[in-house]
């Protein structure tokens, strides 16, 4: 809601009420140039997607994950977790990991994981915010941001206390693990001029190998 205003009567209260609601639309990439985008509507609200190693789309719908069929159509619940978004796939070991709330106290987002078929739930972390979390491909562990202590951080796929913290990574806006799990590459804005920049390192030394401005320059 944005503010309230009282008439002059004192009889009456007007507010205005802003709702916005993400859509997601699907593409093949054979019918780029002759085909129209599809719809893939969420009934509860688009949270996060990820693609499973068999090339399967996987949808957060509110709380619900939902496998979407190769014909677009078809849409199979795996799991259901209240909260949940920010989707990754781990695609060489069939899991997925998420964001939701820690259990009962739903103040308390970690990260989960789960398998590709929404089987064997086990919770990876205890923060008070931790999201953005992405997979290594061929290595057992996990990037994320950890908000309340503004960190990025490394922890195996297993859970439990982190691996590696990383101090110099500003707050991201998204991450990526390359291929060969050599590098990390994440989005942030840049204090000093607002332009938001793409930056590189090295997720074992935890050197910055770079940050780089974007082709088309991207303010905040």
């Amino acid at each position: 809601d944005l503010g309230l205003s009282l008439s002059a009567d004192g009889g009456t209260i007007a507010t205005v009420s802003e709702n916005w609601r993400e859509k997601l639309f699907v593409i093949r990439a054979q019918e780029q140039k002759s085909g129209e985008a599809k719809e893939i509507t969420a009934d509860r609200g688009f949270k996060g997607l990820t693609w499973t190693a068999q090339g399967q789309l996987v949808i957060a719908d509110g709380g619900d994950f939902i496998l979407i069929g190769s014909n677009l159509d078809q849409k199979t619940l795996l799991q259901n977790q209240d909260g949940a978004f920010s989707l990754s796939s781990c695609d060489k070991k069939q899991i997925i990991v998420f964001s939701a709330p820690n259990g009962a106290d739903s103040n308390r987002i970690g990260l989960w994981r789960m398998n590709a078929e929404g089987g064997e739930l086990k919770r990876l972390t205890n923060g008070k915010m931790d999201w953005l979390a992405a997979c290594a491909h061929s290595s057992p562990w996990i990037i994320y941001w950890d908000f309340t202590a503004q960190k990025m951080k490394r922890i195996s796929l297993e859970g439990g206390a982190p691996e590696r913290e990383y101090e110099q990574i500003p707050t991201p806006g998204g991450v990526a693990i390359s291929p060969d799990d050599k590098l990390v590459a994440f989005a942030t804005d840049d204090p000093k001029d607002h332009r938001i920049r793409l930056g590189l390192f090295d997720p074992i030394s935890g050197h910055t190998e770079r940050m780089m401005d974007f082709q088309r320059p991207i303010k905040s």
